[in-house]
């Protein structure tokens, strides 16, 4: 099974490749993320975490539109959100790029694994879900009420905290411009 390599892609563009394919899948917050797995021929399971704790928050790839995500089963929808798009963004960014279409590779990535593509898949996911714009015009909305921003987007209150500070948006300016600048560490939601 092969094992994940982080993109080493700039910080931006990440960003840029999470929203195109939320705009390639047409996905909203209105839009059930699931379909999205099952267009690029994915299956999403519940997982008890008692069972394989290692498990939750997973992804195993069997081949190219071949790939299981397990997500936690004591977890709410809101954070089940992020954990799919997390997945997603590890088939899109660290399985498709190096999958050679002649071959059926295999690749595992288990919850706690190497922090630069977890930062990596983190980014994709904060950007799938909350597109750049959509969130600003929320955030100016609803009057930078946390809250009702991520029901909006149907994400945690943190993830919706934590895209605001990646954008500039939330905390203090010490906070805002490393938010901003640096895309290692991303936590999350």
């Amino acid at each position: 099974m092969a094992k994940p390599k982080p993109t080493k892609l700039p910080r931006e563009k990440i960003l840029s490749i999470a929203e195109k394919a939320a705009a390639a899948f047409s996905y909203s917050a209105d839009y059930n993320i699931e379909r999205v797995v099952q267009d690029l021929g994915g299956r999403i399971h519940l997982n008890d975490f008692w069972d394989n704790a290692a498990k939750t928050g997973s992804l195993t790839v069997h081949g190219l539109r071949n790939f299981d995500i397990f997500v936690p089963s004591h977890t709410t929808h809101e954070r089940d959100q992020f954990t799919i798009a997390h997945e997603l963004g590890h088939y899109i960014l660290h399985y498709l790029p190096n999958v050679d279409p002649r071959a059926e590779a295999e690749l595992q990535i288990d919850r706690y694994g190497d922090s630069a593509i977890e930062a990596e898949a983190n980014l994709f996911a904060y950007a799938f879900l909350m597109p750049e714009t959509l969130f600003r015009d929320a955030f100016i909305r609803f009057e930078e009420n946390l809250s009702a921003v991520a029901s909006t987007f149907k994400v945690s209150e943190v993830a919706a905290r934590m895209r605001a500070k990646m954008l500039g948006l939330y905390g203090d300016g010490d906070r805002k411009s490393k938010a901003s600048r640096s895309a290692a560490n991303i936590p999350a939601a």
